[in-house]
């Protein structure tokens, strides 16, 4: 045989091997696609504020790292400093566009800690659940640790028991509407915050800490 006759099967290997990859590249495209979407909206913690390596280390990066091939993809919609009506105006667009299985929420500190009124916080909770469950979309609500745990939050609030009845209520709240919405609330007040779980600031959470919040989190969200 010629050379031209294995300048044709060299020819004719490359181009199925072209039309196989890209088969194989369509069949990952349709696989990503129907893998859905999973949001977590957060402030600094799911940043990972503090962390040597925010980018790896924040537990909405760890949940997404960890999660089988099957289960749905993280799009982390966090950002520092966010409060609950923020999250409103400036990532439920972004989230709804998404069109997510399931959204996990933890909006509640900043919160409290800015001094804006359980009434009003509670008229956005619910305003962002009706809209995030007519979508059909799952959803996780983490609520508020006992603050009085904190060592520099108890002496600065001057009233140890006072703050952790102020979480109480405000968890009571939350679980009430969280119970209209049929969404889970992943409960972090019975126990007590662990030092080794908070940052150099004594307030965000350390690498040990993020590790245990996307472990809390992931428990409640099906498929994960």
């Amino acid at each position: 045989m010629g050379a031209g006759y294995w300048i044709v099967v060299g020819l004719v290997a490359v181009a199925l091997a072209t039309v196989l990859l890209a088969v194989w590249r369509d069949a990952e495209m349709v696989a990503e696609k129907e893998r859905g979407v999973w949001v977590v909206l957060a402030a600094s913690d799911g940043t990972g504020h503090g962390l040597d390596d925010p980018s790896t280390a924040a537990w909405p990066h760890l949940l997404a790292e960890t999660t089988p091939p099957s289960a749905a993809r993280i799009a982390n919609l966090s950002v520092g400093g966010l409060t609950l009506d923020r999250a409103i105006t400036e990532a439920l667009p972004e989230l709804l566009r998404l069109r997510p299985q399931g959204v996990t929420i933890w909006l509640a500190v900043n919160d409290y800690g800015f001094g804006r009124p359980l009434a009003a916080y509670i008229v956005d909770l619910e305003t962002l659940l009706a809209a995030v469950r007519a979508t059909g979309a799952a959803v996780v609500v983490g609520n508020l640790p006992d603050l009085a745990t904190v060592p520099y939050l108890a002496e600065a609030s001057g009233d140890p028991a006072a703050l952790r009845a102020d979480c109480a209520r405000w968890n009571a709240a939350i679980a009430a509407v969280a119970s209209r919405y049929e969404a889970t609330v992943v409960d972090f007040f019975p126990n007590p915050i662990d030092p080794e779980t908070l940052g150099p600031d004594g307030f965000h959470p350390s690498a040990e800490g993020q590790r245990r919040l996307a472990e809390r989190f992931r428990r409640a969200m099906p498929g994960m």
